[in-house]
């Protein structure tokens, strides 16, 4: 399992739903420890792929989203399996 990849997923998700995540989340939902989810959440963010406050006030009262180019790649990433298989 990637890291990265589960915590995109898991911002997806929480987009469509329209609800709010915190970095203790992303981390639950990738597998991985707070230090670990937290270093991969500052890799996403240094690609432009999500925004948020990680760390800022503690991974519990910190929130992620994608960031406008991270929920286009995503789109466009389903848009393509979608498309592939018509």
């Amino acid at each position: 399992a990637d890291a990265a990849w589960d915590m995109l997923l898991e911002l997806m998700h929480a987009e469509l739903c329209e609800r709010r995540v915190t970095a203790s989340i992303l981390c639950k939902a990738a597998g991985v420890s707070t230090s670990v989810g937290l270093r991969w959440i500052d890799v996403l963010q240094s690609r432009g792929l999500c925004s948020g406050t990680a760390g800022a006030d503690g991974p519990d009262e910190s929130f992620v989203q994608l960031s406008d180019q991270g929920s286009k790649a995503m789109r466009g990433y389903f848009t393509d399996l979608v498309e592939r298989d018509e």
